[in-house]
Order: C-alpha cells, then sequence, then structure tokens
C-alpha cells in the first residue's frame, strides 16, 4: 500500500485489498538471491489470500539460466478469478479466472501454457 501512497498520492485506506508480489519473495530469494525484483499486483484481498495459499507453492523452478517470470497462473488467477464460493480446485479456479480472457486459438494456447505450470494437461474450456 504504501507504493500506492507514494507513486499514485492516495492515501484512502482499502481494507479489502492487498498489494502483493506476482511470485512469493521466498521463491524469488531461493532462485534469485536478495537482489531480485518483483512486480507488484493490486488484487482483492479474499482472492489474494485464497489463491497465494492454494498454489503460490507450486509454481516449478525455473529453467537453468532463466533471468524473469512472465505471466503465470498464479498471478492470472489473483488478476482475473472472481467467484465468490470457496474452491480448492486448483483447476476450477484456473478455469474461472481464464474464461475472462476472449477465445482464439492464440489465447487459448496462450492460456493452456500457462495453466500446465501447475497442471500438466491443463485445457482451457470454452465458454
Amino acid at each position: 500500500m504504501d507504493v500506492i501512497k507514494e507513486s499514485e498520492d492516495f492515501d484512502h485506506p482499502l481494507p479489502t485489498h492487498n498489494v502483493d508480489h506476482m511470485v512469493s519473495k521466498s521463491w524469488l530469494e531461493k532462485y534469485w538471491g536478495k537482489d531480485a525484483v518483483v512486480n507488484v499486483v493490486f488484487s482483492e484481498k479474499r482472492i489474494n489470500q485464497r489463491v497465494g495459499s492454494l498454489i503460490e507453492t507450486r509454481l516449478p523452478s525455473p529453467s537453468f539460466g532463466t533471468t524473469s517470470v512472465s505471466l503465470n497462473a498464479i498471478s492470472l488467477a489473483k488478476l482475473f478469478y472472481d467467484n465468490d464460493q470457496d474452491s480448492s480446485d486448483i483447476n476450477e479456479i484456473l478455469q474461472e479466472a481464464f474464461s475472462r480472457f476472449l477465445v482464439s486459438p492464440e489465447i487459448d494456447q496462450m492460456l493452456n501454457d500457462i495453466g500446465r505450470e501447475l497442471l500438466p494437461g491443463f485445457c482451457r474450456q470454452q465458454k
């Protein structure tokens, strides 16, 4: 929240939201040390905490020589999952979050590749 207050001159309390790392600090430090730089996302607290507790620990190790992490299933779920029902089913969470994207072969391929980070064989169900 301090980042938003400083960069946006915004000082309104937002108790229902979090500013969170796109991947966990411990995961970053494990592979890149304390000098790693990370983007943050402004997300609804209940979704951030639910998604984080379920799937952040499942993010795979980066390949040798990797210097960055692109959009991943965790970040997309935090940004686009919007279901009032609690779910512990990672596939269900990803399906719901990914349903908010347009349908096209290129987007489907991208989302399926991202989903497979956590669930081998993941395939987005189109609505």
